[in-house]
């Protein structure tokens, strides 16, 4: 295909033009500028004899890139290797776990009191009390006798109360309550206006007041021979059955520290929350 161009003459003042006829279009400026380029590139080959190897240009990437590479696979590593040591160690860990309870004092001291301790004091309150509350009813048509019976037999819930109280928090970490009412001697509330020195209470006033404080004198009475008895005795046989094999046993003694402690902890909340009943 040929194509007509119209080039102007050399003399603008002359009217007429000069046609040139060319077959092929002239190429492309950019065409003409990258085959510019190949031709010096083809020259400065040529002139130095050496030819790229596109290997060698593979490893001087390489050669770059490997303190970046060296960097990654390091972390990877060390990361691989802490995942390993902790898949490794996580039976260890978990064995201890479970095993701790065994160097606790905190789980042996529930097991000793709900084993031996507890039945031991709350069958000797149990007896007090019912013989005392029975013998005292009993007397009280003789009423000198069948109020010492009802002297002492307060006395006694009132002590057996504290010692409870102590006991509880002691083994089973229970928060005692702020303040513990008094077995029998009541601080003076009274002072003198002329002394300024605080009325001390009498024998017989500190008895009136404890024959008539109901929740710290009778209350007590009825959680030893109501509430604690029943509940002590189906946790000693319990424990009993439980807790001597499964320290023979080795394995179950774990769980069974767990569970007795939780157990322990129960019942202290129970008499706790029964004997510091105050107005």
């Amino acid at each position: 295909m040929s194509a007509v161009y119209m080039t102007p003459g050399d003399n603008f003042a002359t009217s007429y033009h000069h046609t040139t006829t060319i077959t092929e279009p002239p190429p492309s400026y950019a065409d003409s500028v990258r085959r510019a380029k190949r031709a010096r590139h083809r020259a400065s080959i040529s002139s130095s004899g050496t030819f790229p190897d596109p290997e060698n240009d593979e490893d001087n990437l390489v050669s770059e890139r490997s303190p970046l590479l060296q960097n990654v696979a390091g972390v990877h590593g060390s990361r691989q290797q802490q995942h390993q040591a902790r898949v490794q160690s996580a039976p260890s860990r978990r064995l201890r776990k479970y095993f701790r309870p065994l160097r606790r004092k905190a789980y042996w001291l529930p097991v000793l009191h709900l084993i031996l301790l507890n039945f031991l004091f709350a069958l000797v309150a149990w007896l007090y009390l019912f013989l005392g509350v029975l013998i005292g009813t009993t007397l009280l048509l003789t009423l000198p006798l069948g109020t010492l019976i009802w002297w002492l037999t307060l006395i006694g819930s009132r002590f057996f109360a504290d010692a409870e109280i102590r006991m509880q928090s002691y083994f089973h970490g229970i928060q005692p309550p702020p303040q513990r009412r008094a077995v029998f001697h009541q601080p003076p509330v009274e002072i003198d206006p002329e002394s300024g020195i605080p009325i001390q209470r009498t024998f017989l006033q500190n008895s009136y007041d404890m024959f008539l404080d109901w929740e710290g004198s009778y209350i007590p009475i009825f959680h030893f021979l109501v509430v604690k008895a029943p509940i002590t005795l189906v946790l000693t046989i319990f424990a009993l059955v439980v807790i001597p094999p499964a320290v023979i046993l080795i394995i179950p003694a774990p769980y069974v520290l767990r569970l007795f402690r939780r157990i322990g902890k129960w019942q202290a909340l129970i008499a706790v929350e029964g004997l510091s009943q105050w107005p």
